[in-house]
């Protein structure tokens, strides 16, 4: 289940009602991971679609980009061409940095 865009301020609010309308239980860290990540992203980067990930997790969606937000690390996925899929950890304790990589990956959400 996807939402469309919404605005950065109301993502934390959004990924919140989706998890409750599935029902699963959603590790605290998993919302905790999503506020680092909106804290970090939303100066720079437009506002993404927000979904529910195959576990109980939050994707965060770009045309260029998507992440997986899980209670300790961060799947990214960069755009890739077709037949390839490229995917890597983020290792991510809250309130912890980000990676140079990481954050070069979402620079990618601008370069669209």
């Amino acid at each position: 289940m996807t939402k469309g865009v919404v605005e950065w301020p109301l993502v934390l609010d959004e990924a919140k009602r989706l998890a409750d309308e599935r029902g699963d239980a959603f590790d605290p860290a998993v919302f905790d991971n999503l506020s680092d990540v909106i804290a970090h992203a939303s100066a720079d980067t437009p506002a993404p679609l927000v979904g529910l990930g195959y576990w109980p997790t939050i994707q965060l969606s770009w045309p260029s980009l998507s992440l997986e937000v899980f209670e300790d690390r961060i799947e990214v996925y960069p755009a890739s061409p077709p037949g390839v899929t490229c995917v890597w950890y983020e290792p991510h304790a809250v309130g912890q940095p980000f990676s140079d990589a990481f954050r070069r990956d979402l620079s990618m959400v601008l370069s669209v």
